[in-house]
């Protein structure tokens, strides 16, 4: 997963899809999909964590409002 974002233009949210790395083996992607949001339809950004098991994950939420040009 990952998050680009464009002063002024929006954000572009990217993720990967595939077989994770392992201690024997590189990662490999079998498909990607890239969606940009558009700055005028971002109402908000949210990031939160939460625990798994003893780890901390992090959680990022754009809320958008479809339909809206920019």
């Amino acid at each position: 997963e990952s998050i680009i974002a464009m002063p002024g233009l929006g954000v572009q949210l990217e993720s990967h899809y595939g077989v994770p790395h392992t201690p024997f083996s590189s990662p490999i992607s079998l498909s990607c999909t890239r969606r940009f949001i558009p700055l005028a339809s971002i109402t908000d950004i949210v990031m939160n964590e939460g625990l798994t098991g003893w780890e901390f994950r992090y959680y990022l939420a754009v809320i958008y409002q479809p339909g809206v040009k920019g």
